[in-house]
């Protein structure tokens, strides 16, 4: 096993694997385009049956993927769908067997940073999709103070209370 299958994507669960040997709860995964990293890391929280949250930096990222042509999840499960929830957040659920299952949930930094005291306690991990924002778009201000926040709220007292860390998946691309 090794950092890449033989197809040349990235091997997310032996990502995994290293970061469960070692300790490891934050990932940052910044490489070039076309890799696999988005794909292999939800498809992974989708094997592994992880209750997890996608983030993405802004609302209007998350409006987009709620359009059921551009899902992210269409090429690894097409009964996974992303369903507008409220203002800020949308579902991730399951919809193969005639019943909505919610296995995740997806939100934006920006919106997250306006919400404080929600229990974030059922989700193990968070992917926090294109966090390296693109040179033409526009910047959020503070923006690693609004993701540790984020982190810390999401991650409540989990680790006071005997349990692992919340695991982080941080995704870009090497645009900067």
């Amino acid at each position: 096993m090794s950092l890449y299958h033989q197809n040349g994507y990235l091997n997310v669960p032996w990502i995994n694997e290293m970061c469960d040997k070692n300790g490891i709860s934050f990932i940052v995964i910044v490489g070039n385009r076309q890799i696999g990293k988005t794909y292999g890391t939800l498809k992974f929280m989708l094997d592994t049956d992880k209750r997890f949250i996608l983030m993405r930096r802004t609302q209007t990222e998350v409006d987009f993927l709620c359009n059921m042509s551009l899902n992210p999840f269409g090429k690894i499960n097409p009964f996974i769908v992303i369903k507008k929830d409220s203002e800020y957040t949308a579902r991730i659920d399951d919809d193969e067997d005639d019943e909505s299952v919610q296995i995740g949930l997806v939100t934006s930094l920006k919106g997250i940073a306006k919400i404080r005291g929600f229990s974030g306690d059922i989700f193990t991990d968070l992917v926090f999709d294109e966090f390296i924002p693109e040179n033409h778009v526009t910047r959020i201000k503070d923006e690693g103070d609004a993701f540790i926040n984020a982190v810390i709220t999401i991650s409540g007292n989990r680790e006071l209370e005997g349990r692992p860390p919340l695991r982080c998946w941080l995704l870009a691309n090497a645009n900067n």
